[in-house]
């Protein structure tokens, strides 16, 4: 953890925990959604 808030290495850390964390970068959840429209199912209105 860095000691100031606006320090390089806390900026980048909180840009990859973000990124991890936005719906479009949760792989499981958004092939689990295109498999199921891909078989018929019906798409989830985010995705």
């Amino acid at each position: 953890m860095a000691l100031f808030k606006d320090a390089p290495v806390d900026i980048f850390t909180r840009d990859l925990m973000t990124i991890g964390a936005h719906a479009s970068h949760l792989y499981e959840d958004a092939m689990s959604v295109f498999g199921g429209v891909v078989f018929g199912g019906a798409g989830h209105p985010v995705w």
